[in-house]
């Protein structure tokens, strides 16, 4: 009899905790770059689209994004809709400017973000990034987006960690061309 109030109790308290729980939806987030040795020097552009599929609308005051990148931002390359930041080791933020449009539910915006050093591999697109959504009176909702979905590396010149790099993108059939002799 103990033992069915306390597992009754414990169960109550499990539902009890799930209905407090809000779905806010998604924001989600993918990232490509688009080339390496950017503007010459040694940096990278890339972009990030951002598609809210929240139920929030998001303006030019009442988000941030926070995401671990380790890569520094250097900037957004003169972006007028979006700042950005590392505030710490690998933590950066981006943020809104004046002129960032409404972004309503299931719309998207795309938006440069170049950072230091060279992208080579998925590895090194921003990860585990969240917003922080401001709501009336104070409020904030954090809304996990999770890592970026990573689209397709540029080929050839885009791709390059420098002028005198010849290594390309190996593929299964460059690798299976240089093993074909081996026995």
């Amino acid at each position: 009899m103990k033992n069915s109030r306390m597992i009754a109790i414990a169960l109550a308290m499990v539902f009890l905790m799930l209905s407090c729980t809000k779905d806010h939806g998604n924001i989600d987030v993918s990232w490509k770059l688009v080339k390496n040795q950017y503007k010459g020097t040694n940096q990278h552009k890339g972009e990030l689209t951002v598609t809210n599929n929240s139920r929030y609308t998001l303006d030019n005051k009442n988000w941030e994004y926070y995401f671990s990148w380790f890569r520094s931002v250097r900037n957004t390359d003169g972006s007028d809709k979006v700042g950005g930041e590392t505030i710490n080791g690998d933590y950066s933020r981006l943020f809104p400017l004046e002129s960032f449009p409404e972004l309503k539910p299931g719309e998207s915006i795309t938006f440069p973000l170049v950072g230091t050093h060279y992208a080579m591999n998925f590895t090194d697109a921003p990860t585990g990034g969240y917003f922080v959504v401001k709501r009336p009176l104070g409020k904030e909702i954090i809304i996990n987006s999770g890592d970026p979905g990573v689209l397709p590396f540029p080929e050839g010149e885009a791709y390059k960690r420098s002028a005198a790099d010849k290594i390309g993108i190996e593929s299964a059939a460059d690798r299976y061309g240089q093993n074909k002799e081996l026995k």
